[in-house]
């Protein structure tokens, strides 16, 4: 099975193995896979069938068919080999628990995984403590656990993921909705203060400026002023915050009736709020920030299978595994595209993948590490798996069927039907041959109520309560749907778990200065390989809804994810949610101008149509307007001006040259028009979609800067006084930190300032040296666009970081902060 480029970039960068002195011990999928492989056959007892399972597994990740999370594929066979994405730690409320928790959080991540942990346990601000003492509240100590993300890396690789948790009757729930955006939480201590919501940018265009004042070291000064800016005005930066919902606080809101904070009514603190107040700060803070996410802690312990563990009271960091205490879970997905066969999907190869990858998961439970004795004895003693799919926007284009329609909805819900009750059935196998959990007498009442429910017909109900009862079961857990962000583009699913489309095309800029348009093959194949109409569709911001020439009967079934109504996404999401018996990992991406009452309404329903939990993302809601500060130097020498001239009259042919420059808002494409003395006369400033408010900038910025040069201003001192200005996505290029893009047109600029100078005492120049590709004042080239909602990765610079399945996942380089 062969693999594409972009599958093989990732596999290089993330999974193969790596020596110590990080030289590539693997070079291949297979050698991957075969490591992955022995791993997970090993826990098979006997040889035959170790052998046999080491094959079936083998064959299944290189056919595309099935792929383990990444912390599988990265630590299988090695020293520590952790195996699990998920982990619930515990929170008690009290200082030597709070400090427990801390530590374990702290091996969690130093171990490669993320933690979630319910802050709604500790006590509210102002409560008695010690001796006439008070707390300082949950809030508080979350700051404690964010620094312990900030300084330990997950794997001493990347930030670490965390989910903070309060329960919604917490008296401190109003300070803890509002913890991530630091403008609400100043508005509200002090109420009728008229505070911007730019006053973030304005303050730290002013710190910029003054340091520049005294601090001779442009990269120093950015530095500086992001850690100020993170430090002091991004707070809980490495947390998912979410707040636990009760179906008796939903009620209230439906009923518009006074709610009581009574979490901790036996410390004596207790308040009363009316319930759509507290509702409409949740949705208006998600509006702002994207934080809190919701969770319904009821629903999430009406399917608890082991309730003997007490209370469910968290998810991980993407939400898609609600936990009892120091419990964990491996995952693994499911492929859908390579089950389509000639226009049709066979059922019967994606139930044998099922029953194949159920018992692969659960083998890793015996050979995986853990981050604490804690997590190694409850994961064993219950043994959940988490089992998915990814692809089914991509099958759903294949066989025709609209992701917003009721037809799309009852497949996707037939094959998650299909993949439980398999998992279910090949799980009770496994409790007859292997035996079952270590507590499943003591909850066999309660997991038999649940597992039954995933099964509609009132004979298969009875069959496999009878199964269970004469076998026993392996797993208390067995489905979910996580982010698939790097395994999907390794399967070449096309489309993330059951996440519609993003962009059907879009352009790729390629690390040898090309661009590479990428089209889904589905779509490409319906429209006859049509490149004039792709390339509509690439400039249209990935979606086809609004390009002519496309047929109506295309356009109904190649939707993309903006053009789906909110409410779709929901019916989508409680399709497949009715037959998962964990929870889904999913957001629903909504367009800037949406309103707070539209993500109120979008609450209301996905708690009606009896989802577990619910994440929105609006387009625009964390990013910040750009510093506009100028880089004040110390004065030196007068120093000579290049050319003074009186207004240049434009003939009508420039040389000219293009650059290439990677910044936070995408590549930018700065063209410079060149005179008879090779002096920069004319600049052409590129990127980005035609009329967004970046590209819009670019020309504007083009125009001045051209304006000054052709009415005498030297083109050092028009660099020199823009070199240094800082953004909010600053990035590196070839070795140099890009701080905005008047900084990287400012670098352009010096660079031909230079030339021009060398060029006055008879050196070469770039013609000569052929870096950059001539062009005249007549070129036409397409820019690169937007995909709508994108923003800066910050491993490949492009604007194509996405946020799908609850996570950010970059759809040029395959970098993902998730799976």
């Amino acid at each position: 099975m062969s693999f594409t480029e972009n599958a093989l970039y990732i596999m290089k960068k993330l999974y193969f193995r790596k020596d110590k002195a990080g030289n590539l011990v693997e070079k291949t999928p297979e050698e991957l896979f075969a490591r992955v492989a022995d791993f997970v056959a090993e826990a098979e007892t006997d040889p035959a069938k170790k052998k046999e399972f080491r094959k079936q597994i083998y064959h299944h990740m290189l056919d595309k068919k099935f792929m383990f999370s990444s912390p599988t594929l990265f630590n299988a066979g090695g020293d520590f080999p952790l195996a699990s994405s998920c982990f619930v730690g515990k929170l008690e409320d009290d200082m030597s628990s709070i400090m427990k928790a801390a530590t374990d959080t702290a091996i969690t991540f130093k171990a490669g995984a993320g933690m979630g942990l319910n802050f709604g346990m500790l006590r509210p601000k102002g409560a008695s403590v010690g001796q006439g003492g008070t707390s300082s509240g949950p809030v508080s100590f979350m700051h404690l656990f964010n620094e312990v993300g900030e300084t330990v890396k997950s794997g001493g690789v990347r930030r670490a993921a965390f989910m903070a948790m309060m329960d919604i009757n917490h008296p401190d729930v109003e300070a803890f909705i509002t913890s991530k955006d630091f403008i609400a939480q100043i508005r509200g201590e002090n109420p009728g203060a008229d505070i911007p919501d730019h006053f973030v940018d304005l303050t730290m265009g002013e710190v910029s400026a003054s340091l520049s004042t005294y601090l001779n070291n442009n990269d120093y000064v950015s530095n500086l002023t992001g850690n100020i800016r993170k430090t002091l005005f991004e707070p809980l930066s490495n947390m998912n915050i979410s707040v636990a919902v009760s179906d008796r606080f939903m009620k209230c809101v439906a009923d518009d009736t006074d709610f009581e904070l009574d979490r901790h009514k036996d410390k004596g603190v207790t308040r009363t709020v009316v319930a759509r107040e507290l509702f409409h700060k949740i949705a208006l803070s998600a509006w702002r920030t994207a934080d809190p996410g919701v969770w319904f802690i009821d629903r999430a312990n009406q399917y608890d299978t082991v309730p003997s563990f007490g209370r469910i009271d968290s998810t991980n960091p993407c939400g898609e595994q609600s936990l009892h205490h120091y419990t964990s879970c491996n995952l693994g997905s499911i492929n859908l595209v390579p089950f389509m066969k000639d226009g049709s999907f066979d059922y019967d190869s994606y139930a044998e993948t099922i029953a194949i990858a159920t018992r692969a998961l659960d083998n890793v439970i015996d050979m995986a590490a853990f981050p604490t004795e804690d997590f190694t004895r409850n994961t064993r003693m219950i043994r959940p798996i988490g089992l998915g799919y990814t692809g089914l926007g991509e099958v759903l284009f294949m066989l025709g069927i609209p992701y917003n329609s009721e037809e799309g909805c009852e497949f996707a819900a037939n094959l998650a039907r299909i993949m439980t009750q398999t998992s279910i059935r090949t799980s009770i196998e496994l409790g007859h041959e292997k035996g079952s959990f270590e507590i499943y007498e003591t909850n066999r009442e309660a997991l038999i109520k649940v597992a039954v429910s995933f099964f509609d017909d009132d004979d298969e109900k009875a069959e496999i309560e009878d199964l269970i009862r004469r076998n026993g079961i392996r797993n208390s857990n067995w489905t979910t749907l996580a982010p698939t962000g790097s395994i999907s583009l390794i399967l070449d699913s096309y489309t993330y778990s059951l996440e519609p489309q993003f962009a059907l095309a879009y352009h790729k800029n390629l690390v040898d200065g090309g661009v590479l348009t990428y089209v889904d093959p589905a779509f490409e194949q319906a429209l006859g390989q049509d490149k004039e109409l792709i390339e509509k569709v690439a400039q249209n911001g990935g979606s086809c809804a609004d390009v002519p020439g496309i047929p109506d009967k295309i356009k109904r079934v190649f939707t993309v994810a903006h053009d789906i109504n909110y409410l779709d996404r929901i019916k989508m999401q409680s399709a497949i949610q009715r037959y998962v018996s964990n929870s889904i990992s999913s957001t629903i991406n909504l367009p800037t101008e949406v309103t707070v009452e539209e993500i109120e309404e979008i609450y209301r329903q996905a708690w009606e149509m009896n989802l577990k939990g619910i994440t929105i993302y609006r387009d625009g809601c964390k990013s910040f307007q750009p510093m506009t500060t100028t880089k004040k130097k110390k004065e030196d020498a007068p120093k000579p001006d290049l050319v003074c001239r009186a207004p240049y009259k434009r003939p009508n042919l420039l040389k000219g040259e293009i650059v290439k420059t990677k910044t936070g808002s995408g590549t930018l494409y700065t063209s410079i028009g060149l005179d008879e003395n090779f002096t920069p006369i004319e600049i052409f400033i590129n990127i980005s979609k035609h009329g967004s408010e970046t590209s819009s900038f670019a020309e504007a910025l083009g125009r001045v800067i051209s304006i000054g040069l052709q009415n005498g201003v030297p083109s050092d001192r028009i660099a020199d006084s823009i070199i240094g200005i800082v953004g909010d996505k600053p990035t590196w290029d070839n070795g140099k930190l890009i701080k905005s893009i008047p900084d990287a047109v400012g670098r352009v600029l010096r660079l031909y300032s230079e030339q021009a100078k060398s060029e006055a005492h008879g050196e070469t120049t770039l013609f000569d040296k052929g870096a950059t590709e001539a062009v005249s004042n007549e070129i036409d080239y397409k820019n690169p666009v937007e995909i709508p909602g994108a923003t800066a990765c910050p491993s490949c610079g492009e604007m194509a970081l996405v946020r799908t399945e609850d996570c950010m996942s970059c759809l040029s380089c395959g970098y993902s902060k998730c799976g």
